[in-house]
């Protein structure tokens, strides 16, 4: 234990110009959110107290966030800990790789991995979710753990075998705290693999060897996580099984989705790809055959065992793309940072070494132009990423205020009515939105799968008259209001509220013109209703 924190140390001195950098860059692209008080969808039902992860088979969110204190949710702890945790994260998967290569070469590779790591819009995707992005950080940090206590029991089995079972132990909120984070895990175990070629040769069987050993850790922890899961915490809710477009759509189809999918993750695409990803990976892939043409590394079963893992951390940014059937959401992502760090880690490793080499050197020369390349290539991806980032973070910021003016209008709407003496107090029980507003975004705006996107517009046309979001959203800003409906009044209403109010509402202006409230009855039918009416297109159910 002693000598590991003296190796901790001293690769915190060696590295400390790489470790200020990754915190400069955390600030200057995450640092708005220590400046804001917005949220978004999800977190409004944590501050409100309701809590449903357990059923979805992510506990580790619940457990790591009492870890967290968490548990009782405060908007600015849970946005230091962001900020935290991004910084932390990636310092932690370079010293793991640091360990696993045995280079003394240490600020560069932590500095890209850390680069590539944190600016990225996939991460800026996950933290609008403040309500879990705590959990899936600190996750990260937890991974590096997890494997380092693998790889202590292997080295030393008859003595440390123990290791074993605190890892598999850590594995439990880790894997159920995020499904991203298992495959991050197995691409961090994949990327060790690569880097310990770098430390000392080994034979096929033991490379085999220790492949076994590792997926057999693995799929222990994942085995005792999918038991545990299913037995205490899973409600049989089809939650992943309605994402998957495999079971929505014919299988051509959804193969084709999945081609166009690909192909916007390696092209460039706004707010989220630069389509430099190929690039890095070409250029891994040839640095690594020039290592064989030139005899650094001979053509043998362990080189073509070396080449088919990388191919793989190549390729894992697809795997939930080719689960899910095509699209998947922005925050689902976060392989791609992540795998792009372990590319550039490896780059800097490959590069021809400078020493021994004169002017005149093909080598040198091979060196020079592949990293000209390569900075080319780093200071365009970055610094377009960085503008998405920021970009998506002011969109936010956008809509959150527009959000709290419309909130304050018609919570002061509904109160006027309130007090004016002539309506009961149980038609404002019935309050119905109806509709989605439409944000005026300005040229600056960039929305993302969530981001951007108004706390009134979604669940607009789920087949319910209940509208929790706007509830408790409005409620957190100090705006309270109620709704409810029984199962009848939602059968009355979605079977003949078309016929008997459709001309009246049609009639109705939309926010933000005024009267875009009204109570309207049917004489007739008897019924009455609180209409807040929030765009034209106000009719989705069909």
């Amino acid at each position: 234990m002693i000598n590991e924190w003296n190796s901790i140390k001293s690769y915190i001195r060696r590295t400390s110009w790489a470790i200020l950098l990754i915190a400069a860059s955390v600030f200057l692209c995450h640092g708005s959110l220590l400046f804001s008080e917005r949220f978004g969808i999800d977190t409004e039902f944590i501050m409100s107290g309701v809590h449903n992860f357990n059923s979805l088979g992510r506990q580790g969110l619940v457990w790591l966030g009492q870890l967290l204190g968490l548990e009782w949710f405060n908007l600015y702890y849970a946005q230091a800990l962001v900020i935290l945790f991004l910084i932390l994260a990636p310092i932690s998967f370079g010293y793991l790789f640091w360990n696993a290569s045995g280079k003394d070469v240490c600020v560069l590779p932590l500095f890209l991995l850390g680069l590539s790591f944190v600016i990225s819009p996939f991460w800026t995707a996950q933290i609008y979710f403040l309500n879990q992005s705590p959990q899936v950080l600190f996750s990260c940090i937890l991974i590096p753990i997890i494997i380092s206590l693998a790889e202590k029991a292997r080295s030393a089995f008859h003595r440390k075998w123990y290791y074993i079972v605190f890892a598999v132990a850590f594995m439990q909120p880790v894997f159920s705290c995020y499904q991203v984070l298992i495959m991050i895990y197995v691409t961090a175990i994949a990327a060790i693999f690569l880097l310990s070629a770098f430390k000392s040769k080994h034979t096929v069987r033991e490379q085999l060897l220790w492949i076994l050993y590792h997926a057999s850790v693995f799929l222990c922890g994942f085995l005792i996580y999918l038991i545990i899961s299913n037995l205490f915490f899973l409600d049989g809710t089809d939650y992943l099984q309605s994402q998957m477009w495999w079971n929505l759509m014919e299988t051509s189809e959804a193969a084709r989705l999945c081609l166009d999918t690909l192909r916007g993750l390696c092209g460039n695409n706004p707010p989220y790809t630069t389509g430099l990803y190929p690039y890095f990976a070409l250029l891994l892939l040839i640095l690594t055959f020039y290592q064989l043409y030139t005899g650094k590394r001979k053509w043998t079963g362990s080189a073509f065992l070396f080449i088919l893992v990388e191919l793989f951390i190549i390729a894992v940014p697809s795997v939930f793309i080719l689960i899910y059937g095509g699209l998947i959401p922005d925050r689902m992502q976060l392989l791609l940072p992540f795998s792009q760090g372990c590319i550039l880690y490896m780059i800097t490793f490959m590069l021809p070494e400078k020493k021994n080499l004169t002017e005149a050197s093909v080598k040198l020369w091979i060196r020079r132009g592949a990293a000209l390349f390569l900075v080319v290539l780093l200071w365009k991806d970055f610094s377009a990423q960085l503008s998405y980032c920021n970009r998506l973070y002011y969109t936010d910021e956008w809509r959150y205020q527009y959000d709290k003016e419309l909130a304050g209008d018609i919570y002061s709407k509904l109160l006027a009515l309130q007090n004016s003496g002539k309506y009961s107090s149980s038609l404002f029980l019935k309050t119905v939105f109806l509709g989605r507003p439409e944000l005026p975004y300005n040229d600056t705006c960039m929305r993302g799968h969530v981001m951007g996107v108004s706390e009134f517009a979604f669940d607009a046309w789920e087949k319910t008259m209940y509208r929790p979001r706007i509830v408790y959203f409005m409620s957190q800003l100090g705006y309270p209001m109620e709704q409810y409906f029984s199962e009848d009044d939602e059968a009355l209403f979605f079977e003949s509220f078309q016929n008997d109010f459709g001309a009246l509402v049609d009639a109705m202006p939309c926010y933000p013109s005024d009267n875009y409230i009204q109570v309207l009855s049917n004489e007739e039918s008897g019924q009455e209703y609180l209409i807040i009416k929030l765009s034209e297109d106000w009719w989705g159910w069909d």
